[in-house]
């Protein structure tokens, strides 16, 4: 009797785990970036880019201007940071916690032209205003 209740248990926690989750990604799909792609991407590439962007659900995890999800980096400046090329790997092949997604390289290709441009318009974190009093270089 003792195994039955425990397994209940567990599987009732399981489900509010499970649920909370879902309430999770259900929020961070509806941030603010998703209203405002038609303003944040200008080129034609960009804008294809933000269409992969949705479709492969890059927002439950990412964020671009500090928009979407934060269980992967933000990635409003990994072009000036880690290049074409490693981005490319990863999109291709996945890295640690990221799955590869079996792109097709037309959605590699605009995905690099939305973060080129992601890089080229902004900068995240914003540069604190407390560096000289805590000693942040920024």
């Amino acid at each position: 009797m003792r195994g039955a209740d425990g397994l209940g248990r567990v599987l009732r926690r399981s489900g509010v785990v499970l649920a909370g989750y879902l309430v999770y990604v259900g929020a961070v799909a509806g941030l603010p970036l998703e209203d405002r792609a038609d303003e944040l991407t200008q080129s034609p590439e960009a804008r294809a880019g933000m269409s992969v962007w949705r479709e492969q659900a890059c927002v439950a995890c990412h964020s671009v201007y500090g928009l979407g999800g934060h269980t992967g980096p933000d990635l409003t400046n990994v072009w000036s940071r880690m290049g074409e090329e490693y981005i490319r790997t990863v999109l291709r092949d996945g890295v640690r916690a990221m799955p590869s997604f079996a792109l097709s390289e037309a959605e590699v290709r605009s995905l690099l032209a939305l973060l080129a441009e992601a890089d080229q318009t902004g900068v995240y974190p914003p540069p604190s205003n407390f560096a000289p009093v805590f000693g942040v270089d920024r």
